[in-house]
């Protein structure tokens, strides 16, 4: 005999409050995801640099959202970071040259990266036995995501010695008309190693640090410079003419302000708290 009873209802009950819960949980949650990656991967994401002799790079960041700049120089040659309160002019000129006997492998490609400003200049001189010279080409490619090849103002032969031996090269000069990264390659289409003199003459425009606010070096390790509050700042990361030109690997975090983004939150949750309490007060 079927005798009625009651129904416990308590998981059932629960739902709607976990629902609540988790409505009111969730765009917060992701919206702290969001920020922790634009963070770490974004707009102020950290950012491994390659620099060569007398390099000047120049970043902006918000103080709003970044509390302090952390650069940590990977081959411990002491790059030296400034801070600006205001963008520092692209004035001054540095010149420097470097030279060497490059090996390049059957059908392979050697070279060097540079960070250079707009404005600088590059005269490139190779040369090797007159015989396999055709198959040797200069290449230059600006950039690391949108790559492109430049093409050079002009190009001269020239006639030298190498090893007590004639030799015959090439000479072609550059004029940067973008900052970026530019990579410098010889590739070698012999189907066999040669040696080839390599020379490089830059003049290379940086900024005018007279003006920093801050400043730090990574000589003795990582170094990290406050950003005062709550104006946008002027990030200038810059390598000595040491005579190295393979290498320069230096790696620049920003730390983030926490403060803001609990703000952001709060302001965030504090809204939802208000619309939920508009919405309940309508349908009573």
């Amino acid at each position: 005999m079927f005798r009625p009873g009651f129904v416990r209802a308590s998981n059932h009950a629960q739902l709607p409050q976990w629902k609540d819960t988790w409505t009111r949980v969730l765009p917060a949650l992701t919206l702290w995801i969001c920020v922790s990656v634009i963070l770490r991967y974004g707009y102020y994401g950290n950012c491994s640099m390659v620099l060569g002799p007398s390099s000047s790079r120049l970043m902006k960041a918000s103080s709003v959202f970044v509390q302090q700049v952390q650069v940590r120089d990977e081959n411990w040659k002491g790059a030296l970071v400034y801070v600006f309160s205001e963008k520092p002019e692209l004035s001054n000129e540095v010149n420097w040259n470097f030279s060497n006997y490059l090996i390049v492998g059957a059908y392979a490609r050697k070279g060097y990266s540079l960070w250079l400003n707009k404005g600088s200049r590059i005269s490139i001189r190779w040369a090797t036995q007159p015989s396999r010279l055709d198959k040797i080409e200069l290449i230059i490619i600006k950039g690391e995501k949108k790559r492109e090849t430049l093409l050079p103002e002009q190009t001269v032969p020239f006639g030298a010695l190498f090893l007590n031996e004639p030799v015959t090269g090439k000479e072609a000069d550059y004029n940067i008309e973008e900052d970026d990264k530019y990579s410098v390659g010889l590739i070698n289409s012999n189907p066999r190693s040669i040696i080839i003199t390599f020379s490089l003459n830059v003049t290379s425009k940086v900024y005018d640090v007279t003006k920093a606010s801050d400043m730090c070096s990574t000589l003795n390790g990582s170094c990290r410079l406050q950003l005062q509050f709550p104006h946008t700042q002027y990030v200038i990361v810059s390598t000595p003419d040491n005579g190295d030109i393979a290498g320069r690997y230096v790696e620049l975090s920003f730390v983030a302000r926490v403060v803001t983004y609990i703000a952001i939150l709060g302001k965030y949750r504090g809204g939802r708290r208000l619309t939920l309490f508009y919405r309940r007060s309508q349908f009573g």
